[in-house]
C-alpha cells in the first residue's frame, strides 16, 4: 500500500503539533508533533509525485527523525496510518 496526503486538508501549526482541517467536511484534527512530521511528509511527497509512499519509507524517515528503532516507527506509522484512512485525511493507492 501507498499513501498520499489528501488534497482536501488544511493544516495550521499549533502549539503542540498541527491541525488539520478537512474543508469538504468541516472536521478539525489534532495531530502530536510525531504524527505531524508524517502528515509534512506525506504532503511534501504528495506535492512533489502521485506515487505515494509505503509505510516502510514513513517508518525510516521517523525512526531518523526521533531516533527510534525501525520497529518502534514502523507500529508508530501503521496507527497513524490506520487512523488517517477512517477520518479520510489521507489516499491510499494500490501498489502496481
Amino acid at each position: 500500500m501507498k499513501v498520499l496526503s489528501s488534497p482536501d486538508i488544511i493544516t495550521q501549526p499549533s502549539e503542540n503539533g498541527l491541525c488539520l482541517l478537512h474543508a469538504i467536511r468541516g472536521e478539525c484534527h489534532i495531530l502530536n508533533n510525531a504524527a505531524a512530521f508524517l502528515w509534512e511528509t506525506l504532503e511534501e511527497h504528495s506535492q512533489q509525485s502521485k506515487d505515494g509512499l509505503t509505510p516502510e519509507e514513513l517508518a525510516k524517515k521517523l525512526s531518523e527523525k526521533y531516533n527510534i528503532s525501525y520497529d518502534n516507527a514502523l507500529t508508530d506509522v501503521e496507527t497513524f496510518l490506520s487512523d488517517a484512512i477512517s477520518l479520510g485525511i489521507i489516499t491510499t493507492l494500490s501498489e502496481s
